[in-house]
């Protein structure tokens, strides 16, 4: 500036107009202020020091910011003002616009100032301007008035024909023809086509109201000199009048007005845009939005086509940093020639072509410009700290668009630009520094807390000390305690050490030496603390201690850790001398170290001799087995485990068995020894070869029974089946049982049709019901009665398949309709036969009581005859029998059923037969049938679940030993060929080097496969492991924290949602593991250019625990990829390293923990891995 800024500073607090100073002087302004504190102050003020601009309080006693508007209008002062207040909420930020002030400050961001008042002031001038311009272009437009008002316009009549009938002599100024032109032309011709149809709808509307002047209407008509000229009219339809009969086009040039308002439409355009750009500088808050909002408002307020920035980076090259208007496609192009920009930015400070068909670019670039319709360029540098670091790009849609005026209002767009980024970086490095400071102060806090190290000094002179935070905190006083005096901090010492700590002490300020030693201290809390204490003296420049200064190191806990390690090692000698189990260490040379009692014991029992301290595993084992012992001590030592059964006799006459196994020791990735556990699994051998002995006497009771016993899965196919029904089928039927048979397939031959009876049957036992009938089934012209008894096999709660028992009851319906008759006849019968029998009439007395109801049912003949039957058996009213036996007489039918009856603690199948005269019912007690039916059905159950077992066991040996053939065939193939060529041909020294490198190459592939694969069976083995809670949230926490550095180098975003469900109980090793290689396996196969953002959320679903996980990675193509995906080996993407085991080893802990895992993903969009943990097992 010329001269020096003048301020009016509205304040009442000195302390605040000082920083608003200080701030200003910092931005090198310097100005001249003057503080008033009222509004008759603020008004003298303004009036004899005429001030640039006036800063004041938002609200001051004297008056409120908005009076400040109203006094510097009463003064005649049009100069801005910025609020400067403390806080200013949203409510007030909206009524300082609406008050018309020109911007606001936050104190705490005093820095900002300078800045706002430079644009405060800019923004000024720029209104300023606009004003001069439009009154300039007020007194241009009145000067043409003028002069149209004092020159004739033309005026052209029409007849009806639109023919002219009178022309004016000035049509000649207006059109360069003459009136005799006019009139020997059409002119209607002269008009610009595409003001033809509003000409069209001028001339209607003036037809339509004649003596009406339809005024304003413009367009552009031809000119003799072939130029289009805009055209202002009024036209009035006069057809009416006698004395003119035709319609009045009056007309006059408005060319130049046209230009003059495109013109000044377009530079406040451009205004709006400097106006609106530095607006966006004092409120973006970081470069990106800055970035982003000027693009915005070039293409919106600016009106150019396209604009976007592009940014330098150290090695040259750019990429695009935020971009408006332009398609990606075009983008692309762009981008290929942007290096042929950035050269021209080097030689000159901007680049425009007016005609981007003339820009010395290549191809492409000029091809994208005509496809998307950019006419006119410019690019103007962006810089930081005064070096270029990027571009700004305009296009617009014409020609000859930038004018100097224009490209000097978009230099300075593109100057406040840069101002910003230099504002940000200096922000950036500020924040950075207090940060690096805070940082370096809390850690420095930290490490003593964490080390429980605290600090001290002591001046001699006046014997008071200060002690640091931890000093305090070890001591047991508050942190704001920190100032002691020597005798003060006696007090704590503890009785015993006093005199030890006072000598000690003493003997550092007489040897002037440091000290070091330990003693004990009692807090106030009467708590014990043990401190390892460090002393050094300062001495003046005679040599005399003036201060006593050193360290305090609370070793409390090393003291219990090491008490707690001496009872550890003792109570690990106790378990281990305690254990079941057999237990020796050795050294990597097999040499033993250690071993429990019961190593003892074993060992005496397998070997024969006693275990010696020093002694190897290989000195007691003998000639026979010696290789094979030593090979596996090999193999453990090399990293394997070994686990083998042993038979060491008999013990108590019974052939005694151990479980072995030999596990390497590892220390700091270092194979240091081995142990050997020796476990007693005597009972589990019996258990086992009981358990075959069940199987064994399960197929002997099975095919030992005349009834028909068989077993279907869901889908109705045999799965296993006795003599007896294969017998049947064979020689009734001609139908061939065996496993995977259709049983409906045979349902024409044994029921014919009865196909929708057993549909419904079948349909009912799937859903889960058990079901007992009776059927009459065709054969040989006569019909067998079999009572059938169908049981859902249940499987976690799922039904798997049914159980079926079939006997063959004909016999017994034949005797039961011969015992009725003889009933009849004979009394006698019913009395001698082995069951019970009883009639009762329709009112339910009882008519007969044979011998065997007495025995049975425990009730003589003379307490029952005649009386109600349910008053002397009240507890079997509304039981199963109560059902059936008034099913019998409602219903006339034959009721044949089996029910457990309480009082009798028995089982009883009874057949109730109706008659005319009441009800005869048939006892027959089957309790020890319902037994053996129990036991079988028990038995069956037990056989299904073990079959199940078998075949998920043997679909897990097939696939690994599909792995172990595939992945070994090819390392073990290329080993046996590179060893065949070397023991068949003489090769160079340098060829067999090569050829041995081959051989080796591949036996470290075979050993990564070996390593693998037995990565895979410790998964498999260690589901033994026990349960225990595990925090969902703490596990990712410390899984973020073991890949922090991964964290912070990739931008990793962890999100997590276990509001659901934390807590679950379930193998920790397990849980970790598939967090781990989830989270990783998001991480490796993130977008370039992206974040990665991943989303672990828990979930509860009628019980079942869903734990989602989601991110915004590459994504999966499951259409071609999805049946490999978890698949051994099995890799998508190759741009990161990887073996292909991570999703195998989730899938197979998931399933070792019984539960699910599937997966949804979209390519370039991300992915979502849904696990399913049934509440039953957790």
């Amino acid at each position: 500036m010329s001269r020096s800024l003048k301020i009016v500073h509205l304040e009442t607090s000195l302390e605040e107009a000082l920083k608003a100073e200080h701030a200003l002087n910092k931005g090198k302004l310097f100005p001249e202020i003057k503080v008033v504190g009222t509004r008759e102050q603020l008004k003298k003020t303004v009036i004899d020091f005429s001030p640039d601009i006036v800063l004041c309080e938002f609200s001051l006693p004297d008056i409120h910011c908005a009076q400040v508007g109203e006094v510097l209008k009463e003064s005649n002062a049009y100069i801005p003002f910025i609020i400067v207040s403390s806080a200013i909420s949203d409510e007030m930020a909206l009524e300082i616009l609406e008050i018309g002030a020109d911007d606001y400050v936050i104190k705490d961001q005093i820095d900002r100032l300078p800045f706002a008042v430079l644009r405060s002031l800019e923004k000024h001038e720029f209104k300023n301007q606009q004003q001069h311009l439009l009154q300039q272009l007020s007194n241009s437009e009145l000067r043409f008035r003028t002069l149209v008002e004092n020159s004739a316009d033309a005026v052209v009549v029409l007849n009806t024909e639109a023919v002219p009938t009178y022309v004016s002599s000035a049509v000649t100024n207006v059109l360069g023809y003459t009136p005799q032109e006019i009139f020997e032309m059409d002119i209607f011709t002269m008009a610009h086509p595409e003001d033809l149809e509003g000409l069209s709808n001028v001339m209607m509307k003036v037809l339509a109201n004649p003596g009406v002047p339809v005024q304003g209407h413009t367009g552009r008509m031809l000119h003799k000199d072939g130029s289009w000229r805009w055209i202002e009219a009024t036209v009035t339809n006069m057809l009416h009048e006698p004395a003119i009969r035709g319609i009045v086009d009056n007309f006059r040039d408005v060319t130049d007005k046209k230009a003059s308002e495109a013109k000044l439409l377009h530079i406040n355009r451009l205004y709006a845009l400097l106006s609106q750009v530095n607006r966006a500088l004092v409120h973006a808050p970081d470069q990106q939005t800055l970035f982003r909002e000027v693009c915005r408002i070039a293409c919106e307020t600016g009106e150019f086509l396209a604009a976007w920035i592009e940014l330098i980076d150290t090695n040259g090259k750019t990429r695009t940093a935020e971009a408006s208007g332009v398609k990606r496609e075009h983008l692309a192009q762009f981008n290929k020639a942007q290096n042929e920009v950035t050269a021209i930015l080097k030689s000159q400070p901007f680049y425009v072509s007016n005609n981007t068909a003339l820009i010395p670019f290549s191809g492409p670039w000029k091809e994208a410009a005509a496809v998307a319709g950019y006419k006119s360029y410019m690019v103007l540098p962006i810089k930081r700290s005064g070096v270029t670091v990027g571009c700004f790009n305009l296009f617009a849609s014409e020609t000859d668009f930038f004018t100097q005026a224009e490209t000097n209002l978009l230099e300075e767009a593109a100057a406040g630009i840069s101002f910003g980024l230099d504002y940000f970086e200096k922000e950036r490095l500020k924040t950075e520094s207090d940060n690096q400071l805070k940082h370096k102060e809390w850690r420095l806090s930290q490490a003593q807390a964490i080390a429980h190290l605290g600090s001290w000094e002591t001046d001699l002179a006046t014997a008071t000390s200060f002690w640091s935070d931890e000093a305090c905190r070890i001591y047991g006083l508050p942190e704001n305690d920190n100032v002691q005096t020597g005798a003060s901090w006696l007090t704590f010492v503890h009785p015993d050490d006093l005199d030890y700590v006072v000598k000690m002490n003493k003997h550092a300020l007489e040897s002037k030496q440091a000290t070091a030693y330990y003693n004990r201290i009692i807090r106030k809390d009467g708590q014990i603390r043990y401190l390892h204490v460090q002393t050094h003296v300062e001495v003046d420049d005679q040599g005399k201690a003036i201060s006593l200064y050193g360290a305090l190191h609370d070793v409390s806990e090393i003291e219990k850790s090491q008490q707690a390690l001496r009872n550890s090692e003792y109570n690990l000698r106790a378990i281990f001398e305690n254990t079941s189990e057999g237990f020796i260490l050795t050294d990597s040379h097999a040499t033993i170290k250690y071993f429990n009692s019961k190593a003892r014991y074993f060992y005496s029992l397998t070997i024969g001799k006693s275990i010696v301290l020093g002694n190897t595993l290989m000195d007691s084992i003998n000639d026979e087995k010696r290789e094979e012992f030593n090979q596996a001590i090999k193999d453990v030592l090399s990293g394997q485990v070994k686990q083998f059964e042993h038979a060491y006799g008999k013990i108590k006459e019974k052939k005694s068995w151990l479980s072995v196994t030999m596990t390497p020791v590892v220390e700091n990735d270092l194979i240091t020894g081995l142990t050997v556990n020796m476990t007693d699994i005597t009972d589990r051998k019996m258990a086992q070869d009981l358990l075959q002995r069940s199987e064994s006497n399960l197929n002997a009771i099975m095919n030992n029974t005349d009834a028909l016993l068989y077993s279907l899965d869901t889908d109705l196919r045999y799965i296993t089946y006795n003599h007896a029904l294969e017998s049947l089928m064979q020689e009734r039927y001609g139908v061939k049982v065996q496993p995977g048979y259709d049983i409906r397939e045979s349902l024409s031959r044994f029921d014919p049709g009865e196909a929708a009876y057993w549909e419904e049957i079948n349909r009912r036992a799937l859903g889960g019901e058990i079901l007992k009938f009776e059927k009459e089934l065709p054969y040989n012209g006569a019909y067998s009665c079999l009572k059938f008894s169908i049981h859902p096999i249940r499987k976690n709660n799922t039904v798997t398949g049914l159980s079926c028992f079939v006997n063959d009851i004909t016999r017994e319906k034949q005797a039961d309709e011969k015992v009725l008759k003889a009933l009849e006849e004979k009394n006698v019968i019913l009395e001698s036969i082995g069951d019970c029998f009883f009639a009762v009439d329709r009112n339910w007395t009882v008519a007969y009581w044979n011998k065997q109801a007495e025995n049975i049912l425990s009730c003589p003949k003379e307490k029952i005859l005649g009386r109600y039957l349910w008053d002397v058996f009240p507890d079997v009213k509304d039981t199963l029998f109560d059902q059936y036996y008034r099913m019998a007489i409602e219903q006339n039918t034959i009721q044949h059923f089996e029910s457990y009856y309480e009082r009798d603690s028995a089982w009883f199948e009874v057949t109730a037969y109706p008659s005319a005269s009441g009800l005869s019912v048939y006892l027959r007690e089957i309790t020890e049938r319902k037994r053996a039916e129990s036991q079988l059905l028990e038995l069956n159950k037990n056989l299904q679940n073990y079959t199940e077992e078998l075949i998920d066991s043997n679909k897990g040996l097939e696939q690994f030993s599909y792995i172990v053939s595939h992945n070994l065939r090819a390392p073990v193939a290329n080993i046996i060929g590179l060893t065949g060529l070397l023991s068949q041909h003489k090769f160079s020294p340098t060829e067999n080097e090569e050829l041995l490198q081959g051989v080796l190459v591949n036996v470290r592939r075979l050993d990564d496969i070996v390593s693998d694969l037995n990565t895979i069976l410790q998964v498999k083995r260690e589901v033994s492991e026990n349960k225990e809670p595990v925090q969902m949230q703490e596990l990712v926490n410390n899984i973020r924290a073991s890949i922090y550095n991964i964290i912070i180098q990739e931008r990793v975003e962890i999100q997590t949602d276990f509001s659901a469900i934390n807590n679950i109980f379930t193998l920790r090793s397990y849980l970790h593991s598939i967090f781990y290689n989830l989270i990783m396996n998001s991480v490796k196969y993130r977008q370039k250019d992206i974040d990665p953002v991943i989303r672990i959320k828990s979930e509860v679903n009628n019980g079942d625990i869903i734990i989602l996980f989601q991110d915004n990675g590459m994504g999966i193509d499951l259409k071609k990829k999805g049946g490999q995906l978890f698949g051994l080996y099995k890799r998508f993407h190759h741009h990161v390293e990887g073996k292909g085991m991570g999703l195998f080893m989730v899938k197979t802990q998931v399933e070792m923990l019984g539960g699910k895992i599937n997966v949804t993903s979209t390519v370039n969009e991300g992915t979502e891995f849904r696990i399913l943990f049934r509440s039953t097992n957790f």
